[in-house]
């Protein structure tokens, strides 16, 4: 049988009711009297100061001296400790509720969710259509703008210029575009001021050329110089044409760098500046039906043929009245006459007797031709000789009745598609590598930069898909439009076609020529 155990002397059982009979809670007390409520734990204080922990006392850490030594009067060892104090006052601000006030501080306070949406669609679409390539824009200029100001509303300023584009009807895209890029240029001002160093050099190139897409897409500045009720009164004015205005600055910045661009572990942009796109786009050209001396040859005829570049000097029916010295050659039957010609256009330049000014204007303007005839050569030409060609809706035929098409190149699709970029770059840099007398005949409205320019934005429409370039359409459009509706006033309407008819019907033979 089991022995029951007996109670340990001084070991007391008691039983506690959930509740009394009055219904309130239980009574915490034993038999003797004493509670059983457990003493409620506070936080220790590891971190008090000197004089709290003597009187063993907690201590609140207020900074500077803790409320127990003001209240008694006494010097608190807080005072003492500046490296404490800056310890505990830097564990006090962790502990201390985030504010909005906190994040406004550290952020601009034109900082919104639009301004977000206008960063993400820079990322997402922006970059894609931008020179130099999505890689270096998303994956390396976005990040760098967190660190400059000036480079972050350029960012908003382009992809707000997209956006505008896109859908023109929305007017804060617009009115958002003009913001950034007054805060842009404030900023960006400051910024070239100062020492160009490893620290801003990209940051500083990348804003620059944000810029430049900007001046590429906007044509308010020449709308608005212009005046008349239609299209063919407007006064062209390329006095203030941005792309021509910036593209010093443009170069300055480059310059101002370049120690660090021939560094590719120095900038991000080492690499492409080092890449020349004018090789592969002259290998292709070759292999076009029309080589690029073709187009050379009908720009420097061009020259030769105006001769009051600010002024008319040309009457409407003299492009068809005489042949030009092309043409001569070309439609002469006897062979040694034919010789004598090309004997004669051999020896024939303008330049020998010229004075050093026109040397310099003749130079630029071959430079400019010959750096644009490359790109001339992938153009497609019309299927049929466009002067019994009924005007294409949508095409330059409407105002100019060209030779070249704006319908795509003509080169294969795949290596068309492949030399996009290449084409798109050249295209941007054009009036950048331009040299400075021929920036200033642009700027002075000569006829012999129209001519090279009607040519350039021909080749514009031809080469870059309107919305994989977005930034390139508007100006294309817009400036072949107006150039050509200017030089027809200036009486060149019949030389341009009577050279374009030319050009059609014996570009085949010339290239033969000019290969032999």
């Amino acid at each position: 049988m089991a022995s029951i155990e007996t109670p340990k002397p001084g070991v007391q059982f008691f039983h506690v009711a959930t509740t009394r009979l009055d219904g309130s809670g239980p009574d915490l007390e034993d038999v003797n009297g004493a509670s059983c409520r457990q003493r409620r734990r506070h936080a220790k204080s590891k971190r008090g100061c000197t004089g709290c922990k003597r009187r063993r006392i907690k201590c609140d850490e207020s900074l500077p001296a803790c409320r127990n030594c003001v209240k008694k009067g006494v010097q608190c060892s807080f005072l003492d400790n500046p490296a404490s104090e800056s310890r505990n006052s830097s564990r006090l601000e962790l502990q201390r509720p985030l504010s909005q006030a906190d994040f406004c501080d550290s952020l601009s306070p034109d900082v919104n969710m639009f301004q977000m949406k206008l960063f993400h669609h820079f990322g997402t679409t922006t970059a894609n259509t931008l020179v130099f390539g999505v890689s270096i824009w998303r994956d390396k200029i976005m990040a760098l703008s967190f660190q400059h100001d000036f480079l972050m509303h350029a960012i908003l300023l382009v992809s707000a210029t997209h956006l505008s584009y896109l859908n023109p009807v929305n007017i804060i895209n617009y009115r958002a575009s003009v913001q950034h890029l007054s805060k842009t240029l404030h900023l960006f001002r400051h910024a070239l001021s100062q020492p160009v160093t490893s620290h801003n050099a990209d940051a500083l190139m990348a804003t620059a050329v944000l810029l430049y897409h900007h001046a590429w897409a906007n044509i308010e500045l020449i709308q608005s110089s212009s005046s008349g009720e239609s299209d063919s009164d407007v006064p062209l004015d390329l006095s203030m044409d941005p792309i021509f205005t910036l593209s010093s600055g443009l170069r300055g910045v480059f310059l101002s760098a370049w120690k660090y661009l021939s560094n590719p572990s120095s900038s991000v942009f080492a690499a492409s500046t080092l890449y020349r796109p004018r090789y592969s786009i002259t290998r292709a050209a070759n292999k076009s039906s029309k080589m690029p001396e073709v187009f050379v040859t009908l720009l420097e005829r061009y020259f030769n043929r105006i001769q009051d570049p600010l002024g008319t000097s040309v009457s409407p029916t003299e492009g068809f009245s005489k042949r030009s010295l092309i043409e001569t050659i070309i439609h002469t039957p006897d062979l040694v006459t034919e010789k004598s010609w090309l004997s004669i256009l051999n020896q024939y330049q303008l330049i020998n007797e010229a004075t050093d000014d026109d040397k310099a204007v003749f130079k630029a303007y071959m430079d400019a031709a010959s750096r644009l005839a490359p790109l001339l050569s992938l153009c497609r030409p019309q299927q049929q000789p466009c002067w019994f060609t009924e005007p294409i809706e949508g095409t330059v035929m409407e105002f100019g009745k060209a030779y070249l098409s704006t319908q795509g190149a003509s080169i294969h699709a795949t290596t068309h598609d492949l030399l996009l970029p290449d084409i798109a770059r050249y295209i941007f840099s054009f009036p950048v590598r331009a040299l400075p007398t021929f920036t200033s005949l642009a700027r002075k409205n000569d006829s012999r930069a129209y001519m090279v320019l009607l040519y350039f934005y021909r080749g514009v429409r031809s080469l870059l898909p309107k919305q994989a370039y977005w930034w390139s359409r508007p100006r294309a459009d817009y400036m072949e439009k107006a150039i050509h509706n200017t030089l027809e006033a200036r009486g060149y309407g019949a030389l341009i076609q009577s050279e374009e008819y030319a050009l059609e019907t014996s570009a085949d033979d010339l290239q033969e020529r000019l290969v032999d």
